[in-house]
């Protein structure tokens, strides 16, 4: 017959994990390792980001750009399905305003890696 008990992690945090006991007093092996991240009571480390500045910005764009296009899809979408007549209009100016937006936020991005590049920056 098994019985369920806690044993303390030798970890910082002191988390008990649990473990399996027989009823003659012999420790079975636990269910889950000592820092296991199954338990989630520690996030993993983020992993080290190696890109630039231009490199994180410019995925910060292309992110924004096509976040604001599916928003603009779901608003023009609403629009015909409550039969607004102005919305769709609306939307398509939206929609044309941020194409200009990314377009000169990206030529921006492409002007400053050559100058890095022309230059010698890192």
């Amino acid at each position: 017959m098994l019985v369920m008990a806690q044993e303390e992690a030798s970890t910082s945090g002191g988390d008990p994990i649990p473990s399996v006991k027989k009823m003659s007093g012999e420790k079975v092996k636990p269910t889950k390792r000592k820092g296991s991240f199954l338990i989630r009571n520690k996030l993993p480390k983020p992993a080290t980001d190696l890109r630039g500045d231009l490199g994180r910005r410019r995925d910060y764009e292309i992110r924004l750009h096509f976040g604001r296009l599916a928003e603009f899809d779901v608003l023009e979408r609403l629009g015909r399905k409550h039969k607004e007549v102005g919305m769709s209009k609306r939307v398509e100016q939206l929609r044309r305003k941020e194409m200009a937006r990314y377009r000169t936020a990206m030529l921006m991005l492409r002007q400053a890696a050559r100058y890095t590049q022309g230059v010698g920056i890192p």
